[in-house]
């Protein structure tokens, strides 16, 4: 699986070579690449037989997860791993450029196969190695599930609306008087503060 901006940055170029690794080495992998954007006639061209599903979001997006069994991330580019996240949440093996947004998220051979970004070569590899070892992938693929936990919207809300508290509490200290504060989650991604001093 391939999910993301269809742009050059994202490592096109050494996605369609461990593809074409993969095949000359006799596996014959099913592509299927999410996401849209300018490269993407120059993607279409070079991944015969490949499944292109344009933009998807919601439903459709978890359903062309689940159908995958590895995410093929080359991209190095990542300011925060969206694109690793989303297949961590929904429990696919993660084959992924060593960069620092992915040791962020993910351990390599851990959660993770990790690979140099511009190595093709080492990417083929370690699908190969996942492919043929399914007690390995299925690992991975559980911890990664277990990390991606961590970033639900619920627990992101309470994490927030504890450090608003602990920041409240000591400029009232400072101050010397007690806050009369309530932190009330009303809605997912709202926070209302009511009364913020006497």
């Amino acid at each position: 699986v391939f999910l993301g901006r269809v742009v050059m940055e994202k490592g096109l170029a050494v996605f369609v070579e461990t593809i074409r690794r993969l095949q000359a080495s006799g596996r014959s992998p099913n592509v299927l690449v999410i996401g849209d954007g300018p490269a993407r006639p120059w993607f279409e061209q070079r991944l015969p037989g490949a499944v292109f599903t344009g933009l998807l979001s919601g439903e459709a997006l978890a359903t062309a997860l689940a159908s995958g069994d590895i995410l093929l991330n080359p991209s190095s580019t990542e300011t925060f791993g969206n694109v690793n996240l989303e297949a961590m949440a929904s429990g696919l093996a993660i084959v992924c450029a060593d960069a620092a947004n992915t040791r962020a998220l993910l351990r390599h051979r851990v959660s993770a196969m990790f690979c140099p970004p511009s190595d093709p070569a080492t990417f083929s590899e370690a699908i190969s190695l996942l492919t043929a070892d399914p007690a390995l992938r299925d690992r991975l693929r559980g911890e990664a599930r277990k990390l991606s936990e961590v970033y639900n919207w619920s627990e992101i809300l309470d994490r927030a609306i504890g450090v608003y508290g602990e920041a409240l509490s000591v400029q009232c200290d400072r101050r010397g008087f007690a806050p009369n504060t309530t932190l009330v989650p009303i809605q997912s991604k709202q926070l209302v503060m009511s009364g913020f001093w006497r």
